[in-house]
């Protein structure tokens, strides 16, 4: 979690489930072309199925988000943080967020079912959520809703082939 502005080990208080991911944490090696390390994963249970929430640290120094979703990547290249209330949303409409507009595809609920390493956001495992994924203008967009706290991530899907990481320090699925 993020702590005045330094990420800080958030630990697992529930076991994550194992995944098949290119993503494990303490590995080093490339995104995008870019070298990077992968600090931490956060799990979500929305019922259907989980998803996943890597903390990447670019060596440039830029913490990213890459989510990984039934085998679909989406790199998380900015976030914005604040406070406010769930807005009345529709699938097919729009909600203001932030300050920006998120045409809503996808509204649920989740439950932060694990968190293991470092990540820049304090999940409290068990923690209920609501969420919205869509698009604010060309970007991918999520925006999570939790006790006051708002999020809002946006970027573009990736490929496979743009993530490549290699065996790290802790070697076994993380």
């Amino acid at each position: 979690m993020r702590t005045g502005g330094v990420l800080a080990v958030a630990g697992a208080a529930a076991p994550l489930a194992d995944v098949h991911s290119p993503l494990k944490v303490g590995r080093r090696g490339t995104l995008g072309g870019d070298a990077a390390q992968v600090l931490g994963r956060t799990q979500f249970d929305y019922g259907d199925g989980r998803w996943e929430q890597w903390t990447v640290r670019l060596d440039d120094g830029r913490t990213v988000w890459v989510q990984e979703d039934e085998g679909e990547l989406t790199l998380l290249d900015q976030q914005t943080q604040g406070e406010g209330a769930l807005p009345t949303m529709r699938v097919g409409g729009q909600a203001a967020v932030l300050g920006q507009t998120l045409f809503v595809q996808e509204i649920g609920e989740a439950i932060v079912h694990g968190v293991r390493g470092e990540v820049d956001l304090a999940w409290t495992p068990r923690r209920a959520l609501h969420y919205a994924a869509g698009f604010v203008g060309e970007r991918q967009g999520i925006a999570l809703f939790s006790d006051g706290a708002v999020v809002l991530a946006t970027g573009r899907a990736i490929g496979i082939g743009d993530v490549s990481f290699g065996v790290g320090q802790h070697g076994a699925a993380q």
